[in-house]
């Protein structure tokens, strides 16, 4: 008996129709008018910077706690400084 794996073929087909689908041009038959288009470039900056002020905030905020800790230790070590008496001048 003679072991045939149809399921291997017809996936293997159906792996090739869709690869050559996506490959094959073919037109959109779809207009986007100038105000749709800056919409959309709009979305698109607007995601952008949205990502970027999220990592800014995730790394600033942090940092600049840790940089207030670090010189108030500073100053915390620092030897006292004795104030000039306005009256010994």
């Amino acid at each position: 008996m003679k072991n045939t794996n149809l399921f291997r073929h017809r996936s293997s087909s159906f792996g090739v129709l869709i690869v050559a689908a996506i490959l094959a041009p073919f037109p959109a038959l779809a207009y986007t008018g100038p105000g749709a288009g800056l919409a959309a470039i709009g979305v698109l900056f607007g995601f952008i910077a949205t990502i970027a002020i999220a990592a800014f905030g995730i790394i600033w905020y942090p940092a600049k706690r840790l940089i207030k800790t670090l010189i108030k230790r500073s100053n915390d070590k620092a030897p006292p400084t004795q104030a000039k008496d306005p009256e010994d001048s």
